[in-house]
């Protein structure tokens, strides 16, 4: 019996975790292949602390901002809740495939007193971005 019980809370407690969906991956050159993402946090309990890793057949790691060549174990971001964004960026693989893919893990703390912690990954396929034109006349 109490092994249910224990498994029914852990069920609740999962449920009750974040839940991101990724917007607007690209990739593009700047002195180095990088790509960006952005992350939306679309359901769960507000979050005290969240650590964000990327890995990736031709990620790198993670750098502060393009052009960076300082490389990241992690970033860390606070209190984020529902509808808030996460902007990361990574730097890729010289030789980098389009689209390439990365896959983003999220280390996820809960707010308050409870102080669960969640563990989610996203996966983003990075497109290159779309050059723009200038107007000649």
């Amino acid at each position: 019996m109490q092994r249910q019980i224990d498994a029914e809370m852990t069920a609740r407690d999962e449920a009750a975790g974040p839940t991101f969906k990724v917007e607007n991956a690209v990739i593009f050159y700047d002195g180095q292949r990088f790509a960006t993402a952005s992350l939306t946090m679309t359901s769960g309990t507000p979050l005290s602390l969240v650590k964000v890793r990327v890995r990736g057949a031709e990620v790198e790691g993670l750098v502060p901002f393009s052009g960076s060549h300082d490389r990241l174990d992690e970033k860390e971001f606070t209190h984020l809740s529902e509808g808030g964004r996460i902007e990361i960026t990574a730097m890729m693989d010289y030789n980098a495939a389009t689209p390439a893919n990365l896959t983003v893990d999220l280390e996820c703390f809960e707010e308050g007193e409870r102080q669960r912690k969640w563990i989610r990954s996203c996966t983003a396929s990075a497109t290159e971005r779309p050059e723009v034109m200038g107007t000649w006349r």
